[in-house]
């Protein structure tokens, strides 16, 4: 699985698709949906790359008015967690 480092701005695709916990599939369909206004990627020396702020702002732009973002990334927190202590399970 694509990481994220804790001070990183700029990632793939793969890791914005993981960021988002959706597949690269689903992330390729959001930005050629221009409903979605999914943020583009930018080419750095012929690469994609997408800003994670831009990703954090979009996610935030579709939380219902009312509901507190940081509990949004106090979710992602958790979830990912979970997963490394699954991972970590599976590995002993």
């Amino acid at each position: 699985m694509a990481k994220i480092k804790e001070n990183q701005r700029w990632a793939t695709n793969r890791q914005v698709a993981a960021y988002v916990g959706v597949h690269v599939m689903t992330l390729w369909r959001w930005r050629q949906n221009p409903k979605m206004n999914f943020p583009q990627p930018t080419v750095i020396n012929n690469r994609p790359r997408t800003d994670l702020d831009l990703v954090d702002g979009w996610m935030g732009a579709r939380v219902a008015p009312g509901i507190d973002n940081t509990n949004i990334k106090r979710a992602r927190e958790i979830k990912d967690a979970k997963r490394s202590h699954r991972l970590e399970a599976t590995a002993t």
